[in-house]
């Protein structure tokens, strides 16, 4: 039998849909978050904009690209901003040396491992996630 105190129970929330009448921001996280900030913005500047200031993108009715750690998805949630949070996880350390053909087996590692613990902490605030 479970008590409140085991690990591993898992507790549940309840979801409410919201109506957003704004453009919401995008935050991607993982190792590859600058290469595809990058992307976004210059293969599809009608959709995507840096954010300075945030408001004025989003009025525009472009998604705001936010360049932000993962504790910070909590934070524009409480400030009523809902931005889309999407993990980018690379397959394995193999696939993080293909995409990036400087990084070496011991770089490649540790970003691998980083890229893990972001998934753990983060999880629950992920709109999307998507292997490499």
């Amino acid at each position: 039998m479970f008590t409140a105190s085991d690990e591993g129970v898992l507790s549940y929330e309840s979801v409410q849909r919201l109506k957003i009448a704004y453009t919401r921001p995008v935050i991607i996280l993982g190792p590859l978050k600058d290469r595809i900030n990058d992307d976004l913005i210059s293969e599809y500047p009608e959709k995507f904009g840096s954010c300075v200031p945030l408001k004025e993108v989003a009025e525009k009715g472009k998604h705001c690209i936010l360049d932000v750690s993962g504790n910070a998805i909590k934070r524009l949630q409480v400030a009523q901003l809902h931005p889309i949070a999407i993990f980018i996880k690379p397959k394995n350390i193999e696939n993080i040396m293909e995409l990036n053909r400087r990084c070496q087996e011991d770089q490649a590692k540790k970003i691998f491992e980083r890229s893990n613990k972001t998934e753990q902490e983060f999880v629950e605030y992920f709109t999307g996630n998507k292997k490499t």
